[in-house]
């Protein structure tokens, strides 16, 4: 259905921005703020760059959730498919993160989104395993 087609363009158009960053390469991102006002030091945040290894995780995440959503067409719970793609999305920026925050933030999402998916189970064993 209509679903279905809309999971397999997101996943296709995740991969193909991910080739064309990888491919064409990524502006390195950096934010900076104050921690504590007036402070004269700020602190940087760099949220995305590109090291050695991200070509290669980064196109290998993409693939794969374009084969998980291909594979979970038939799902019919509401929940598991946006949950599979904040995983996805996460492990992708996690492979650009620039720092060591942004990659706990990164980290931290893709653990809030595989423990979606594992409670969506729908059965009370999945709902103590997601919790553990």
């Amino acid at each position: 259905g209509g679903r279905g087609f809309v999971s397999i363009f997101a996943a296709a158009a995740t991969l193909l921005a991910t080739l064309s960053a990888v491919l064409v390469g990524v502006t390195p991102m950096e934010f900076e703020f104050l921690v504590i006002p007036g402070s004269a030091e700020p602190v940087s945040m760099s949220l995305m760059q590109i090291n050695l290894p991200t070509p290669a995780f980064a196109t290998v995440f993409a693939l794969i959730s374009l084969i998980g959503v291909i594979y979970s067409l038939n799902q019919n719970r509401r929940t598991e498919l946006p949950a599979a793609f904040l995983y996805a999305g996460s492990a992708i920026s996690l492979t650009f993160a620039g720092d060591l925050l942004t990659f706990f933030i990164y980290w931290e999402l893709m653990a809030v989104g595989s423990t979606i998916i594992i409670c969506a189970g729908g059965q009370k064993s999945s709902l103590q395993a997601g919790l553990r």
